[in-house]
């Protein structure tokens, strides 16, 4: 399939199909714009372990701000999400049922990551600068990536299809927020863990309530009617 999906710690979750009916931007409608907030929102109350942690109403509040926000709004409604939306899409890998072209579009017209670049063409898309991607698509559909990095250019993978593109793309545009991957040399860690501890308890006591057990049960019931669900035939 390809180099990059056997790596056995990665997060992308390849050959995971988009979810129909989901809106992708550029929206037509405001009702769109708020369809896909929602849509967001379940998707990253369903994506953590059961029970919903205090971490995903932290995002939730986020998506609902935002949703808040467009309902405020008088005029025109915009046709793309937020950059704020457009990261929390990118890190969850959100399936809507983009194409790596419109995807391509969405990241380049929200600016997420600032300094990077992404534009696509018909059966192209570059990403990147140093490194910079370069995916074709071929006559079946199936896409080679290529990789350049100071003068040198190497076959990145072989991805077989656009689903497959469109979450390489959003594992290309992921950022790691702090204090992962950084150093937390000027920031009183134990401190802050320690007055983080009696949350943790205080949380896992209100998980129980009636709105958080009933979501929990919610996607318990949900993975468990997707697992009776016979395999397709090939």
């Amino acid at each position: 399939m390809s180099s990059v999906p056997t790596d056995p710690t990665s997060e992308v979750p390849w050959g995971r199909p988009p979810v129909p009916g989901v809106p992708v931007p550029p929206f037509a409608s405001r009702d769109e714009h708020m369809l896909f907030l929602r849509c967001l929102g379940v998707h990253v109350a369903a994506s953590g372990v059961a029970p919903l942690q205090r971490t995903d109403v932290v995002l939730l509040t986020l998506i609902e701000e935002e949703a808040q926000a467009l309902r405020r709004q008088r005029g025109d409604h915009p046709v793309q999400p937020s950059p704020l939306a457009m990261r929390i899409a990118m890190r969850t890998f959100f399936p809507a049922p983009w194409t790596p072209r419109a995807l391509a579009e969405s990241l380049h017209v929200t600016g997420v990551l600032g300094t990077e670049w992404v534009e696509a063409g018909e059966g192209r898309v570059r990403w990147g600068s140093d490194p910079r991607f370069r995916a074709e698509r071929r006559d079946d559909g199936s896409w080679h990536v290529t990789r350049s990095e100071r003068g040198s250019t190497r076959v990145y993978a072989d991805l077989p299809d656009d689903d497959d593109l469109v979450l390489m793309l959003q594992a290309h545009h992921v950022v790691f927020g702090f204090p992962l991957g950084h150093r937390t040399d000027d920031v009183p860690v134990d401190a802050l863990v320690r007055a983080a501890t009696p949350g943790v308890e205080s949380w896992t006591r209100h998980s129980a309530l009636p709105y958080v057990a009933t979501w929990t049960a919610t996607v318990a019931e949900a993975r468990h009617a997707a697992d009776d669900r016979p395999e397709p035939r090939e």
